[in-house]
């Protein structure tokens, strides 16, 4: 008597569970909404014109911040993805007001 109304719940809690782990998988970067991917500045995409993926680079932020980095595939292009991501910056998106 309770296998057909499993059958009709088994299916949405496994898509629960499927978008509770993507969910988690992929957390926004602060000030920035769930769900929403984080994408390299122009000057990233700039600092890898040209080159192979692998090849490390540096490149100027909008900010002034020098970065260092890798040439790595994001979005179908070669882009510079920082040694060492940067800290949320004082007053910047998501900060305490």
């Amino acid at each position: 008597m309770h296998k057909p109304l499993l059958k009709r719940i088994a299916p949405m809690i496994a898509l629960a569970l499927s978008l509770t782990s993507l969910a988690a998988a992929n957390p926004a970067a602060p000030g920035q909404a769930p769900g929403q991917r984080r994408v390299p500045p122009t000057e990233a995409f700039a600092a890898c014109d040209g080159k192979q993926e692998g090849v490390k680079v540096s490149f100027t932020t909008p900010h002034g911040d020098t970065v260092s980095g890798t040439c790595k595939i994001i979005a179908a292009r070669l882009a510079a993805i920082p040694d060492h991501p940067p800290r949320q910056r004082p007053g910047g998106p998501g900060a305490a007001k």
